[in-house]
């Protein structure tokens, strides 16, 4: 069955794809042969036991047809240009009468299964041959699956992907897709595009419909923190010290980062884990590579040990104001003072 308008040519045939110069019941080409309704085929004589050229003028029937139980109404034209009320009886040729949309009206439909039929040099493929739904059928495809609000689309859709086809149009609710894999391509950003390899920046690089899934649990590339933890994967809590609190995230690189990764700064004496590697001060205390150098030339103090002679004695290596080492003992010393048998200046000698 085939309805005429000014833009597409809707077809709703069970397995028959349209012929590339349409006719209805004008006694010219035959619809591939299919039988509407058990009558004989567009062409020759009865549709489901209506006439498609029998009655003149539609009355209160429109172009979007209606249904009366499982017998489709709608106003076509003769060859005359003139009304002429179509009646199609949709059980013969095992379809269902209903309301495609609110755009494209009423139709014989399959309710599953839909055959995705070229109908029009113009415009392509018919995408709305599901019982009321909107069926995304993919350019080349030889079937279209009926799942309720499949395919309904809005403008903003044009020139995005879905699934591994770009929307090219949208009307009336209805995709037209370009089929990328035809081409051996990938839908990615907006294009088609020869599949990669899987980087971590939110694309399906590798076109095997899973974004990122390298990155994830299960994938292949984990991360390892400034801590050393390792096996850290996308969306996993890392950072440790003033990184703390962080989620592993795509990089610029197309790899795995900690997202406060940015906050680690080169290690100082402050009692903080500054380069967030899980370690405090580990720079300045034992085995580190910095170290503090006593008044009385005694060298290699590092944190926590003992400093200081004559009047500086009992101190112990800690951080001081600017994040380096001192001895707080160090502020006793005084200037030498002769012949006092005491080392004034913590110098390591008396009366010197």
């Amino acid at each position: 069955m085939l309805r005429k308008s000014g833009f597409v040519i809707v077809c709703a045939l069970l397995l028959t794809a349209c012929p590339s110069d349409p006719d209805d019941g004008d006694g010219g080409t035959s619809d591939g042969g299919v039988t509407d309704g058990g009558g004989t085929t567009d062409g020759g004589g009865t549709d489901g036991g209506g006439s498609d050229g029998g009655v003149t003028g539609c009355g209160t029937v429109t172009f979007f047809g209606e249904c009366d139980g499982n017998l489709l109404r709608y106003c076509g034209e003769d060859l005359n240009g003139n009304e002429e009320l179509v009646e199609i009886d949709c059980t013969g040729a095992s379809l269902t009468c209903s309301r495609i949309s609110d755009d494209w009206g009423y139709d014989c439909a399959q309710t599953s299964g839909a055959v995705c039929t070229y109908d029009d040099p113009d415009y392509g493929y018919t995408y709305n041959l599901c019982a009321g739904t909107d069926a995304g059928c993919v350019e080349n495809a030889t079937t279209a699956v009926c799942t309720d609000n499949v395919g309904v689309c809005v403008d903003t859709d044009i020139g995005n992907c879905w699934a591994n086809s770009l929307v090219q149009d949208c009307y009336a609710g209805q995709a037209w897709l370009y089929d990328c894999a035809a081409d051996g391509l990938i839908c990615s950003n907006s294009d088609c595009v020869a599949p990669v390899a899987e980087t971590c920046n939110g694309i399906d690089d590798d076109g095997d419909g899973s974004t990122d899934e390298d990155f994830a649990a299960g994938g292949t590339v984990t991360y390892t923190g400034l801590d050393g933890t390792t096996g850290l994967v996308l969306t996993d809590a890392c950072g440790a010290g003033i990184c703390v609190g962080g989620f592993v995230e795509c990089d610029a690189s197309g790899g795995l980062t900690c997202s406060t990764a940015a906050t680690a700064t080169t290690d100082i004496c402050n009692a903080l884990d500054d380069d967030c590697d899980g370690q405090t001060d580990e720079d300045y205390g034992a085995g580190g590579t910095i170290s503090f150098t006593d008044l009385d030339g005694t060298t290699g103090l590092t944190l926590g040990q003992s400093c200081g002679t004559g009047l500086c004695v009992g101190g112990t290596v800690q951080c001081d104001a600017s994040g380096g080492l001192e001895c707080p003992s160090h502020a006793a010393a005084i200037t030498e003072i002769p012949s006092n048998t005491v080392d004034d200046d913590c110098d390591g000698q008396t009366d010197e």
